[in-house]
């Protein structure tokens, strides 16, 4: 009953998942560094990254599980971010270039219930 590397990771919370991944199916493994990286995170290279041992028996089910899981991409790896944040980003890069502010917005965006309300900031809403 020996201690095994079966995985390395720069990625604490891919760590943390494939850990945890390991102990609900029942397979004892320790993360090393994993205090020390969540410390030291700007270091975590030089510290070899996140070690995840396993026992000797496990290690061939661990590297194969590890494996096949590891290299699937993410369902919100082709999110766009949203028309806000490009705006947003555009005028601070023209604010810090030209050194003026550009509102990209003029004022809030109406409230509607639904696309045949009237708007509920409008004057006439207000005063009835």
């Amino acid at each position: 009953m020996r201690l095994v590397v079966a995985a390395r990771f720069l990625d604490t919370a891919e760590t943390l998942v494939a850990a945890s991944a390991l102990r609900a199916s029942g397979i004892f493994c320790f993360i090393q560094n994993e205090v020390t990286g969540q410390a030291f995170f700007t270091h975590q290279l030089a510290f070899g990254g996140y070690v995840i041992w396993v026992l000797e028996e496990d290690l061939e089910d661990v590297r194969a599980f590890i494996g096949a899981n590891r290299g699937v991409t993410s369902s919100l790896s082709h999110i766009w971010p949203s028309a806000g944040v490009l705006q947003t980003f555009l005028a601070l890069v023209l604010w810090v270039y030209l050194g003026i502010f550009v509102p990209l917005r003029f004022g809030p965006a109406p409230i509607r219930a639904n696309e045949a309300d009237e708007d509920v900031n409008s004057p006439t809403t207000l005063a009835t």
